[in-house]
């Protein structure tokens, strides 16, 4: 990753104000370098750890790691599987809550031996960063022999030894707020329906002389 990315200081006051400080203070010089990615991908980190309880926090073994082809459904890391290897001293397990995303880039599926690889990464509730490096050979409607393997590497060692850019972790960190807001979203509408069918109801029961309380 070589050189520096020319930054548009094009932001308006209220712009300014809606950034998280550690985000302004790695964007007010007029150019990005690779530190400074790195720095933005920390300060993204930080803003999702602040909201936390609001998120909510899978477990890892609970995190889905892309799709079974051949049935087109959802497979999570704890499904079918045979061995955990933990490399080194491991602050993150199955059962660690965080952050966990698919690493895109990390799927590999051979023809010849069935085998089967991919990636889910992310950060746990500590603020640790994770990878869990799940294989298995890929049978008829089925994993068999999965294995996982969890790592607690440091922000550079995500980067430089499971190939991970740190745009793709700024722009994996905003697809995760996106679908937070969908879900949001999804619950907001389902509680403001149900409220208003009920006012709907209250307000014929008043019509028919019932009188509520509270």
């Amino acid at each position: 990753m070589a050189g520096s990315r020319v930054c548009p200081l094009a932001f308006q006051p209220r712009r300014w104000s809606m950034l998280h400080s550690k985000v302004l203070n790695c964007i007010v010089r007029d150019r990005l370098d690779t530190v400074d990615l790195f720095k933005l991908v920390e300060a993204r980190k930080a803003m999702l750890l602040e909201h936390m309880d609001d998120i909510g926090q899978t477990r890892l073994g609970d995190a889905p790691h892309g799709v079974q082809r051949s049935r087109m459904l959802d497979s999570t890391i704890k499904n079918n599987l045979v061995r955990t290897i933990m490399t080194s001293p491991s602050s993150a397990d199955l059962s660690t809550r965080g952050v966990w995303m698919f690493q895109r880039n990390s799927f590999s599926s051979s023809q010849i031996t069935g085998l089967v690889t991919m990636n889910v990464y992310g950060f746990t509730k500590a603020g640790d960063w994770a990878i869990a490096q799940i294989s298995f050979a890929h049978v008829p409607e089925e994993e068999s022999n999965k294995t996982v393997r969890i790592d607690t590497p440091d922000l550079h060692g995500l980067i430089d030894k499971y190939l991970i850019l740190p745009e793709v972790i700024l722009s994996d960190l905003k697809r995760f707020a996106d679908n937070h807001l969908a879900r949001r979203t999804r619950l907001y509408e389902s509680a403001r329906d149900l409220v208003s069918v009920m006012e709907v109801e209250d307000q014929i029961l008043r019509e028919c002389g019932i009188v509520f309380f509270g």
